[in-house]
């Protein structure tokens, strides 16, 4: 069964009200979105801090980079092509964390959504 399906068939089972509520919260942030809202939470001083640490370790990779370039001893070409190395992964790893994050807040804002549908379900029951 595909997603537009479930959704077709969710809109159907819906009052008035609700089916107005589900279109707001049913649109999904865009990747743009996504990243800016790491800046809002609680731990927007730790993804702040994890952006600094990522974009020094880009300049480093960039020095590394022009430093390897320039380089004309073997043992100078090894030290700087291992401080690439070594730079690329801690980037890697600092970006996985970052989509880590936002893949959690999404995972959170669909349990907000279904919290909303209970709640709402739950009311009407009680009517």
């Amino acid at each position: 069964m595909n997603n537009q399906k479930i959704d077709d068939e969710i809109r159907q089972a819906l009052s008035g009200d609700d089916v107005v509520a589900y279109d707001e919260f049913a649109s999904e942030q865009s990747l743009l979105e996504q990243a800016f809202e790491l800046l809002k939470g609680r731990n927007r001083w730790l993804n702040i801090w994890v952006m600094v640490i990522t974009f020094s370790f880009l300049l480093l990779t960039f020095f590394c980079v022009w430093q390897f370039y320039n380089a004309t001893e073997i043992k100078d070409l090894i030290g700087w092509s291992i401080g690439i190395g070594i730079s690329f992964g801690t980037i890697s790893m600092l970006k996985l964390w970052a989509w880590m994050e936002m893949e959690k807040n999404s995972t959170v804002r669909e349990i907000k959504r279904l919290e909303l549908q209970v709640a709402r379900l739950s009311k009407r029951l009680d009517e």
